[in-house]
């Protein structure tokens, strides 16, 4: 069974390319973007690091320590 590569990549592109509604309904939607949004509101950014797997653990300990005077949700 063949696979149609370039019908493949117009749909992921299609998926992509939204419009500001449709943005704004997948991000009501999404789970992973509310949370997203609720952390931007609490004054948090996200970033992505590349850690060597034996540090992983400082690494760890020293953004744990960096969030400890961050303002906490309150728990149910």
């Amino acid at each position: 069974m063949a696979v149609d590569r370039k019908n493949s990549r117009r749909q992921s592109a299609d998926i992509r390319k939204r419009t500001p509604l449709e943005q704004a309904i997948a991000e009501k939607t999404d789970r992973n973007a509310r949370y997203e949004v609720r952390m931007r509101q609490k004054g948090f950014k996200r970033t992505t690091i590349w850690v060597r797997e034996d540090r992983l653990d400082e690494v760890k300990a020293f953004v744990h320590r960096l969030n400890e005077g961050a303002p906490q949700e309150p728990t149910p």
